[in-house]
């Protein structure tokens, strides 16, 4: 017998591993000797080891536990004089014979059984005050290895399943010194205490009378957990997998049972020797619902069921999980003194890990993402949500942890550049990337995509996937992502739609994730329904026991739901906002107002009379002749839909207007047409490029924003002919031209550049070089209008660094103006209103409607 033979990995903790099955019973089955100290002590917890126990009475093993008893300094005194008595009176008082349940009786009868042979002895210390806190232990072979273990977790049933414990295992074959030094001064202190040798301690053997009353449980041998029972359907857990097991004396037809064939048929993979195997998908939420089949398969056919302790056990820790989880989540959010200790070792770990330095709250969120395994980041645009998912790798992949392989992050394709660039930000040297970027030139098509994932993600570390692209590797993906890989959903609202496609292909690869992070500075840009996916995606098995919401539950929510819905994630997702991290605040908007010429008024008020009936295509129209009139010439069609209230990648399923409100638009006569002939852009439009110019001279980067593509090609043309370097980026700009163009800005080779939010809002960094940014047009689309700010106000600013946001606004008659004014102060106030919502503890459902917009903008009731 050799520990040798065995793996053990160098931390356990219960909220992530089975430590009954992985670790005490994987080395007490190779063991000859289990010293153990503990503060407390659970007899129960000898039925969880009873597969390790039995290898080990069957060797003549030994097995020695020093447990604690608390005193006060007198009764300690006493008893270092010699009071027998005096200590078997205050031990005995202490041992209560309680009414216990035949489960109970099974599990006892273990440990009575083990003293009655005297493979087990029980040693009590006393303490001058207090109790004995050291917990540890030592399992040695028959070939002279041996394992230390020592961490918070204590010899009961609740410190591996109910409690959040972790301990420390060093290995004497691994011949590292301090690991075997640590194995040598925890036998010698041992010894010392079993002898009564230890300072301030007193150690006495665990009186005839307590021993006598425990053995009385004793059952004649130790009670295993593959019980054999006779004429019985047995439902146990194996490696993982439901087995059910024909034991019944009389032939039965389960094919002709009706919970069989209707509920139970569809899960078994095979039936071999009566045994029916189930297939790897069966989770334990499906277990519950085939075992709660089989109980009425044999009520009603009056046949016994019996659930093994092993599968009841699974169930049972499989549901405590995320109750686990949920209190831990909220003891990390809470910087609990019981995870700090935990916090500084993940902090020095990572420090080591990054070039870059996260700031404190970072930090925290980093390693409440690692600790967690499933969780959301909900942090604001600029908060370096990046970074803090880096920070939780670092960890996770560090050769200590090595918990971790690669990260597969799905996201906009907008984002690619980001992900690359934070992980050279965030490692620098000390990490080298190797990456597979699913839009690279080298995978064109479908076939190379999965040979590349399937053959070469091997001994990659970051994998880029965009959305709309995972339908066509999903089968790949569900193929590599195992428990070594931490999957990355980023602007995860892009998966709201509840039973849209990119949605089903999210959740087909999350399945298999052990470690799963989802990414949104906006997490109900609708209603509370866009968390169904969310949920759905980090637990896959738990969502329908724990959270229950349905769809249109989260979607109908009244505020008394609100807060239920709130209690029920808030352990779940963090959240960093800029105060948080300081980020300098921006100054006052600077809104250049341009008055209109007396043609341009005429212009507005036929815009406002011909357009009247129909609210949406006013508003376009208005919009786009207040910078570029010569847009009017031109129909009106989705695709205006889309530059205005989409992004390039938009969030599947979205649809926010229908297409009949441009089905019957009124069309120009040729004397209105004549008057726009004249007018080519606005005052506005020359106000905003002598703004820009003014700016460059001044030796400013500047970042112009736009809707319209003939606007931005416009504003280009003229702005070079003033000898102004400049570049633009818009929807038909390729992926790899874009990230040319931004290293080119960043690198101050050009001195502007012109985008629009529907390309351009997420996620590119710009605040490093450029603190001005004009904007011609905009609309009253929110996040475009909050991420656009973001490109140049993010977290890395030095705290007396400006960020100036210019506005310009095109004024006419109070009745019939260009509405930029209307559209601003709309702007502002839903601005307002959102921030109160994302710089709280909760999550609040806010849904501007198009419809409110354009009434409020419009003056219309």
């Amino acid at each position: 017998m050799s520990l040798i033979n065995k793996k053990f990995k160098s931390k356990y903790d219960s909220y992530k591993d089975d430590v009954i099955s992985e670790f005490y019973n994987e080395a007490l089955s190779e063991a000859i000797q289990y010293d153990r100290v503990s503060a407390y002590f659970d007899s129960k917890i000898l039925a969880l080891y009873s597969t390790g126990l039995e290898n080990l009475y069957k060797e003549n093993g030994k097995i020695r536990f020093i447990f604690s008893q608390e005193l006060d300094e007198n009764d300690y005194n006493l008893m270092k004089e010699g009071y027998e008595a005096r200590y078997n009176a205050i031990l005995e008082n202490n041992f209560k014979e309680e009414e216990l349940d035949e489960e109970d009786l099974v599990k006892i009868s273990n440990l009575a059984f083990l003293i009655e042979k005297n493979i087990v002895d029980i040693k009590i210390a006393f303490t001058k005050s207090g109790i004995l806190h050291d917990k540890y232990g030592l399992i040695y072979d028959a070939e002279g290895n041996s394992i230390f273990f020592r961490g918070s977790n204590n010899e009961t049933v609740a410190s591996v399943e109910k409690n959040h414990e972790r301990f420390e295992v060093s290995c004497s074959w691994y011949k590292e010194l301090n690991e075997n030094k640590k194995i040598l001064d925890a036998s010698e202190s041992f010894e010392e205490m079993w002898n009564d040798n230890f300072p301030g301690m007193k150690i006495i053997d665990l009186p005839d009378v307590i021993r006598s009353k425990i053995i009385h449980y004793s059952k004649g041998k130790i009670v295993l957990e593959n019980y054999d029972y006779n004429n019985a359907i047995i439902a146990d857990i194996v490696k993982g997998k439901l087995q059910v097991k024909d034991n019944l004396d009389e032939e039965f037809d389960f094919d002709r049972d009706f919970d069989y064939k209707n509920y139970i048929k569809k899960y078994v993979e095979s039936v071999k020797n009566k045994t029916y195997y189930f297939h790897d998908y069966v989770n334990y939420i499906i277990i519950e619902k085939i075992v709660e089949r089989y109980k009425k398969c044999a009520h009603y056919n009056n046949l016994n069921f019996i659930i093994t302790p092993r599968l009841s056990r699974y169930i049972t820790r499989k549901n405590l999980q995320i109750e686990k989880r949920k209190e831990l989540g909220k003891m990390i959010k809470n910087r609990d003194e019981h995870v700090k200790a935990y916090f500084e070792i993940f902090k020095n770990i990572v420090n080591t890990e990054m070039k870059r330095t996260l700031r404190d709250k970072q930090m925290w969120d980093a390693f409440f993402i690692s600790k967690m395994i499933k969780s959301a980041n909900y942090s604001v645009p600029g908060a370096g949500k990046t970074s803090i998912v880096y920070g939780a790798f670092a960890y996770l992949n560090s050769k200590n942890i090595n918990e971790v392989d690669k990260m597969i992050v799905v996201c906009p394709k907008n984002a690619f550049k980001s992900w690359k660039d934070e992980f050279f930000e965030c490692f620098g040297d000390k990490k080298e990337l190797r990456m597979i970027n699913i839009q690279d030139n080298l995978y064109k098509d479908a076939a190379t995509r999965k040979k590349a994932l399937r053959f070469d993600s091997k001994n990659k570390n970051i994998i880029l996937i965009n959305y709309d692209m995972l339908g066509s590797v999903k089968d790949v993906l569900e193929e590599i992502i195992d428990d070594r890989v931490m999957l990355v959903f980023d602007e995860v609202h892009k998966v709201k739609a509840v039973n849209g496609f990119w949605a089903q292909n999210a959740l087909a690869i999350s399945k298999n994730a052990k470690y799963k992070v989802i990414m949104t500075g906006t997490p109900i840009p609708n209603s509370y329904a866009d968390l169904y996916n969310q949920l759905n995606i980090l637990f896959t098995d738990e969502y329908r026991t724990f959270f229950k919401f349905s769809s249109s539950e989260l979607r109908n929510a009244s505020p008394i739901d609100s807060v239920r819905i709130n209690e029920a994630i808030y352990p779940f997702f963090c959240r960093t906002t800029k105060k948080d991290l300081a980020i300098p605040v921006p100054n006052q908007d600077e809104c250049v107002k341009v008055n209109m010429t007396p043609k341009e008024q005429v212009l507005f008020d036929l815009i406002w009379k011909k357009y009247r009936n129909n609210g949406l295509l006013l508003y376009i129209r208005l919009l786009q002749a207040s910078t570029n009139p010569r847009l009017l010439l031109n129909d009106v069609d989705m695709s205006f839909i889309d530059d205005l209230f989409h992004d390039e990648e938009q969030d599947e399923d979205e649809v926010i207007v229908s297409d009949q409100w441009y089905k019957e638009c009124p069309k120009l006569e040729q004397s209105e047409i004549q008057l726009i002939k004249q007018l080519d852009m606005t005052s506005k439009f020359w106000a905003g490029i002598d703004l820009v110019e003014s700016l460059v001279k001044e030796g400013k980067k500047v970042l112009v924003w736009g809707i319209f593509v003939r606007t931005i090609d416009r504003i280009e043309d003229e702005l070079l002919k003033r000898g102004i370097k400049t570049k633009k980026i818009y929807g038909a700009t390729d992926l790899e031209s874009r990230e040319e163009i931004i290293e080119k800005f960043k690198n101050n080779e050009f001195d502007v550049l012109i985008t629009n939010p529907h390309t351009l809002a997420e996620s590119v960094s710009l605040h490093k070089n450029c603190h001005d940014a004009v904007y011609f047009e905009y609309s009253f689309n929110l996040t475009h209008m909050l991420q656009s700010r973001d490109r140049i106000n993010r977290l890395g600013l030095p705290d007396n660094q400006y960020t100036q946001y210019y506005y310009l606004l095109l004024n006419g008659s109070a009745l019939t103006d260009s509405i930029d004014q209307r559209t601003y102060d709309r702007l502002k106030e839903k601005e307002e209103i959102m921030l109160k919502s994302i710089e709280g503890n909760s999550i609040e459902s806010i849904n501007f409607d198009i419809w409110d917009d354009l009434k409020k903008i419009l003056n219309e009731n």
